[in-house]
């Protein structure tokens, strides 16, 4: 990680022209579009967020962001004297947009595993006879009637079948 980030440094200061003075003061934007960004990405889980986190953002966006924000103001600028403004802009919404795409990886991730296999139920009807009543209730859409019930059961679908003879 190290190794990494000297070279992005480096690599910022060649392309750019930008001194690593320079770029240090890109570390203030950086620490807040990573702690908005992090933040962000534990939206349905807002307890797993704490203060210690935010503070390993805050060194991971001191360390890694200003040479970003500093190739892509170079950048931006060779092409359009007035895009140093929004570098600014689109990072924000950037960071923010990525911790919400992040947040819902990490729930998809999280209902999948969660997810249970259904439990094997059969219908059981508390209702007496009623195949052999001399009238046979309409068949409806809507609720279930109170004298239905799902219970659990061990069987699979194939061993409740009749043998056959």
């Amino acid at each position: 990680m190290a190794l990494v980030t000297i070279a992005l440094w480096r690599f910022t200061e060649l392309e750019s022209g930008y001194t690593a003075g320079e770029l240090a003061m890109f570390a203030g934007p950086g620490i807040v579009l990573t702690m908005a960004a992090s933040w962000t990405s534990k939206m349905f889980h807002r307890d797993e967020w704490t203060w210690a986190a935010g503070m390993r953002t805050v060194m991971v966006g001191a360390l890694l962001s200003p040479p970003l924000i500093g190739c892509g103001i170079a950048f931006l600028t060779a092409m359009n004297r007035e895009a140093a403004l929004l570098i600014f802009i689109l990072g924000a919404w950037l960071a923010l947009a990525g911790g919400v795409f992040v947040a819902c990886i990490r729930a998809l991730r999280d209902d999948f595993r969660e997810r249970r296999p259904a439990v094997p139920v059969r219908l059981v009807l508390h209702r007496p006879n009623v195949g052999r009543s001399k009238h046979r209730l309409p068949v409806r859409a809507g609720r279930r009637p109170p004298w239905v019930e799902y219970q659990p059961t061990t069987q699979t679908p194939t061993s409740r079948q009749r043998p056959s003879a």
